[in-house]
């Protein structure tokens, strides 16, 4: 018993390890231990095991809620040593969560041990289930020994249907002749749709061994394809500036030249970092998101209308130059956060008080019908055409920031509406008086 808490302690260390190393490299600097889980202390624990790995799992679990699978895909390099690979399958195979993140990181893992065998040509052989007459190949073998105590699921028939479905789909990734026709084709949302439909069964090694490898199929054709037609795109640049052109397009009053596009780079398209954007808005919105109770009750005392116009005006003044500005600070996250934070309180200047607004601003008869209609129009219809319109705009404009002026003629429209059509306070009304008095009792009398 002591042996297997000390084996399952240097897994969960090891994927401790990853974890702090990737986010400290993430943040450009140190992170703070949790007391009890030093090195010196995982290294010398003998008889208070169980403590040690109670807090472990409790300290993995935060740290999980930090780390997305593309940080896991961005920090599995061919530097990382397969026992981590090995060491996270174990531990997201035993946790028993079977989220989307959870089994994106599985996925992940299981591909970079398919990627990266431990001898160059070992998944290549061919080998015999463990009783020496069901044909299972190498990789299959490998994790039913890498996963032998982690509980493998069961994988019912209809699974096993599904499985089959991957080699058609693996002929299909190779047979792509351009980026676009991977790209306009169905099976990016058709491979999700079937990891998704295991479930479960997902964790077991003969799903695992066989999306690994048509992962590595589709990814590689993926690059080579890529790398195609940024090629195609810098072959064309170069004829435009043989030509004696040097403008290719305008975006945001910005030319975009040829010297900017033959600078491409694919690997670094690539790697965009969409995950640092994550966690912006993550933080703008938890720190924005008190500001809709607070600016609900600051209605209560000076009035709904007034807070709303006032946010209609700045969302009309200041959309225009926040935006620029998130362009000109795009590699300052911090900058970033506070801009991104600015826009969520002006959410917050409207929704905050709204749901009152519409309340006192009909009367009871007509409330449910007036109330409802305008606020499912406004966010269907005129909310919905926002990324319509906005790209319209700017593809007729052919300025990037010109699809903010539907969002800020929205805005002027409801200024002029608050200021010259609704009255006020509207704050003052007693919507119960209508009905007879005061409001009815939250648990009503039982007869």
């Amino acid at each position: 018993m002591i042996e297997d808490q000390k084996w399952e302690l240097s897994i969960l260390a090891n994927v401790s390890g990853f974890y702090q190393k990737l986010l400290r490299d993430h943040l450009q600097g140190d992170l703070p231990v949790h007391p009890g889980l030093e090195d010196e202390a995982i290294y010398n624990a003998s008889t208070n095991l169980r403590d040690i790995l109670g807090k472990m799992h409790r300290w993995l679990q935060l740290l999980d809620m930090a780390i997305t699978p593309a940080m896991v895909r961005q920090a599995l390099t061919v530097d990382t040593d397969p026992e981590i690979a090995e060491a996270l399958l174990r531990y997201y195979t035993r946790k028993h969560d079977f989220t989307d993140s959870d089994r994106d990181k599985t996925d992940l893992a299981a591909t970079f041990l398919y990627r990266h065998p431990r001898v160059p040509g070992q998944w290549e052989r061919r080998g015999y289930g463990l009783d020496g007459t069901l044909p299972l190949s190498p990789f299959e073998i490998a994790l039913i020994e890498i996963l032998a105590d982690a509980d493998a699921p069961l994988l019912p028939e209809e699974h096993v249907q599904l499985l089959r479905e991957f080699e058609p789909l693996r002929e299909q990734a190779q047979g792509f002749i351009n980026f676009n026709a991977l790209i306009d084709s169905a099976i990016v949302s058709r491979v999700r749709e079937l990891k998704q439909s295991f479930g479960r069964s997902f964790y077991h090694p003969g799903v695992l061994a066989t999306i690994a490898p048509y992962n590595v199929v589709f990814g590689v054709r993926f690059d080579e394809l890529f790398s195609v037609a940024v090629g195609e795109i810098k072959t064309f640049a170069k004829a435009v500036e043989e030509l004696g052109g040097s403008i290719l397009s305008n975006v945001d009053g910005v030319d975009v030249t040829v010297e900017h596009v033959q600078a491409l780079e694919g690997s670094a398209l690539l790697k965009i970092d969409y995950v640092t954007v994550y966690i912006i808005m993550m933080i703008a919105l938890t720190c924005g998101a008190p500001f809709f109770v607070a600016f609900g009750a600051l209605s209560d005392k000076i009035g709904r209308r007034n807070i709303m116009t006032l946010g209609f005006a700045l969302a009309l003044i200041t959309f225009w130059p926040i935006f620029t500005l998130l362009g000109t600070f795009k590699n300052d996250p911090l900058v970033l956060t506070i801009l991104v934070f600015y826009l969520v309180i002006l959410v917050t200047m409207v929704y905050g008080p709204i749901a009152a607004f519409l309340v006192e601003l009909f009367p009871a008869r007509i409330r449910y019908t007036s109330m409802s209609l305008p606020y499912h129009v406004g966010n269907g219809v005129f909310g919905g055409l926002v990324p319509a319109a906005g790209a319209s705009i700017a593809a007729i404009t052919g300025v990037a920031l010109s699809g903010l002026l539907y969002p800020m003629a929205i805005a002027a429209i409801g200024i002029v509406v608050s200021l010259v059509f609704i009255r006020e306070p509207t704050h003052r009304i007693r919507i119960w008086d209508e009905v007879g008095g005061g409001a009815p009792p939250l648990v009503p009398d039982q007869p």
